[in-house]
């Protein structure tokens, strides 16, 4: 999914201006490049911290594997920790009939809730860390069903930043 007019402009923060017309590896590998600390002054912006979490959460259908996730009618509810002022961000991903759709609103009962904060989030979707080593470390929490939880990750194609 690359896109030939993506602009080559960077924030101070290494991030393209223009997130959505980001190649996704391109996306992944900067944010590989960027120290914990980066992370956090990036998402301790309002608005950068909106358009960082709203891009990769318009993109989870594009990377959706709906061979993965057979017959799935399910919903799973993502929040996001360490927003300004302790904001936390909130988001439903809904998978049905093969097709996963993500919204603001947490609209279905999730069969899942995974929360985490701003910048283990970032490594664990752009393939910097594994779900199961953030979780150990406390740095993911699971509600509801985890070993469904875990198998999630799997239905995704996570850009490698390669």
């Amino acid at each position: 999914m690359t896109d030939a007019h993506a602009s080559t402009d960077t924030q101070p923060s290494g991030l393209p201006v223009e997130l959505a017309g980001a190649d996704p590896n391109q996306l992944a590998g900067m944010v590989g490049q960027l120290s914990d600390a980066e992370l956090r002054e990036v998402l301790s912006d309002g608005a950068l911290r909106g358009q960082v979490l709203d891009e990769i959460f318009r993109r989870m259908g594009d990377h959706f594997r709906a061979d993965k996730a057979k017959g799935q009618t399910v919903a799973v509810h993502f929040v996001i920790t360490g927003g300004p002022d302790g904001a936390k961000d909130t988001y439903q991903a809904s998978i049905k009939d093969g097709v996963c759709t993500t919204s603001k609103e947490l609209t279905e009962h999730p069969r899942a809730t995974i929360t985490a904060d701003g910048v283990p989030f970032l490594r664990l979707v752009t393939g910097g860390a594994g779900g199961v080593e953030l979780f150990l470390k406390g740095k993911l929490k699971v509600g509801g069903d985890m070993m469904f939880a875990a198998s999630v990750a799997g239905w995704f194609a996570i850009p490698g930043g390669k």
